[in-house]
């Protein structure tokens, strides 16, 4: 994401619900399910990609950073 292409991917378990809005699932599990979301995606519009991996990159980078993922870490109550 942080690339700014498009991302094509399976939801992990407890990836939290903010991420939605900025990758493609396929919409079956497994090796056809994948293939077709990979057909689907080529199939739609260079502006709508790069828009949509922009979007992505606007997401991650200023929050989802390795530095500000270690700064939440760090400034956490917890580890006190």
């Amino acid at each position: 994401m942080a690339s700014g292409r498009p991302v094509i991917m399976y939801k992990l378990e407890g990836m939290p619900d903010e991420y939605d809005d900025y990758f493609v699932a396929p919409n079956a599990p497994g090796l056809i399910g994948l293939v077709e979301c990979l057909v689907n995606f080529s199939n739609m519009d260079l502006t709508f990609l790069s828009d949509f991996g922009d979007k992505a990159k606007t997401f991650v980078l200023p929050s989802k950073s390795s530095t500000n993922q270690a700064g939440k870490i760090f400034r956490a109550d917890w580890y006190l």
